[in-house]
């Protein structure tokens, strides 16, 4: 029997890694680290050559021997010897039917196990479409974990490792405390979009609640995945007072930006399934201000307002990997707003017009784009209240066809 797929989530520096890696300590769960499962299905694809070239091998055979048999009766068409029909177990080489268990025979074998229940990947950040679609048509939907942790630690976590590298003493990128910033809020809208798009395959674990009480977290997450777990290893420990590494200035943008989910952190209820996660973390979502413009074109690239669906940046903007995606943002204050989002059909003369819909709340909007050209799409006006996370969902018709998203505002 095949196992189920597992990915395990969140912002960098959330506690994935340590949460894959007591996952891993249980002997039926798989966890590749840093490793994307759907990535590791794509690349096993070659492994596949000579399956398709005795298939083509076969059909030009029955071609020929078809085109024999038309021109006379009595020539047969030379045939190879197989002695496959008469084999009790026929395979020969790697097929494709056999994906499912060669995949989790690649993963049991790099983790030393065997007979797993659940095999996935641990993968902070956004992934791609294709990928857990290919998962996906080998084990079923598959199910996710998403860490969550206060906002003014994680952050402080991102640029602490950003200065040791600055140092010379890790390997991490060298950005500015506002991409520390939008990567914690893309997080929040990852887990926002799996709130709204996968609310029965989605579980959250509160970090805090990892590290202060892992039994009884992992209690509940056993309870999710229907297997029993602890930290058998002993691999969480009490964690140390974290020191803050912020300057005066990176503190000011960390806490204009999350000050109000910092400040009611410690009462949030974060260890649950994520359709009772309600309202809690809509205070992580980034507010936008009128007629403020967020790119998305290189090389600023913000991904901060961003959930599921979206690829990675390029230089004209972010292009949409999925046949939806979706946006959050709040605004500061109750009133009547338009958004407007400046995009483009990636589409060819070939491929014909993309069809596409925005929704915000009840408010629908429909569109075709005929062109490449970059169209600004207005959605409202619509009154919103502060506080309040709101999603823009963007359908596209086709699955084959793609949009490129570029700036992003409120008018």
């Amino acid at each position: 029997m095949a196992p189920k797929a597992l990915f395990v989530r969140g912002c960098a520096r959330s506690g994935t890694t340590l949460l894959a890696d007591v996952l891993d300590e249980h002997p039926k769960i798989g966890l590749l680290v840093e490793q994307p499962l759907g990535d590791v299905v794509r690349r096993i694809d070659p492994v596949f050559w000579y399956e398709e070239h005795w298939l083509a091998e076969r059909e030009a055979i029955a071609r020929a021997g078809a085109k024999s048999a038309a021109r006379t009766a009595k020539t047969e068409h030379f045939k190879p010897r197989d002695n496959a029909g008469r084999l009790t177990f026929p395979r020969r080489y790697p097929s494709r039917e056999r994906l499912a268990h060669i995949l989790a025979g690649i993963v049991e074998a790099s983790l030393e196990k065997r007979d797993l229940l659940y095999i996935g990947s641990k993968t902070p950040g956004h992934w791609r479409y294709d990928d857990v679609r290919r998962v996906a048509g080998l084990y079923g939907e598959p199910k996710y974990v998403f860490l969550l942790r206060n906002p003014f630690d994680n952050v402080n976590s991102i640029v602490n490792r950003r200065n040791a590298a600055r140092a010379g003493r890790d390997a991490w990128p060298d950005k500015p405390i506002e991409e520390a910033i939008a990567r914690y809020q893309e997080a929040i809208c990852l887990v926002l979009s799996c709130r709204d798009r996968f609310a029965e395959q989605t579980f959250v674990v509160g970090y805090e609640d990892l590290v202060a009480h892992p039994s009884r977290t992992l209690s509940a997450l056993g309870e999710f995945l229907e297997l029993e777990l602890d930290d058998w290893s002993h691999l969480i420990t009490s964690e140390s007072p974290q020191r803050k590494v912020f300057t005066e200035r990176e503190e000011r943008a960390v806490r204009e930006q999350l000050g109000a989910a910092i400040d009611s952190w410690s009462s949030k209820h974060l260890t649950i399934p994520i359709a009772r996660l309600g309202t809690q973390v809509d205070d992580c979502v980034r507010t936008v201000t009128r007629r403020t413009e967020y790119r998305f074109d290189a090389p600023v690239g913000d991904r901060g307002l961003l959930g599921t669906g979206w690829g990675d940046a390029e230089p004209a903007g972010i292009v949409s990997d999925a046949p939806s995606a979706d946006l959050y943002f709040r605004v500061p204050d109750d009133g009547e707003y338009t958004v407007v989002i400046e995009l483009a059909a990636q589409i060819d003369h070939r491929s014909g017009p993309l069809d596409l819909t925005a929704q915000l709340g009840e408010r629908r909007l429909e569109q075709t784009l005929h062109h490449r050209r970059n169209v600004r799409l207005h959605v409202g006006p619509v009154p919103l209240q502060a506080g309040i996370a709101y999603r823009i969902a963007l359908a596209f018709g086709d699955s084959s066809k793609r949009v490129r998203i570029r700036r992003f505002s409120l008018r």
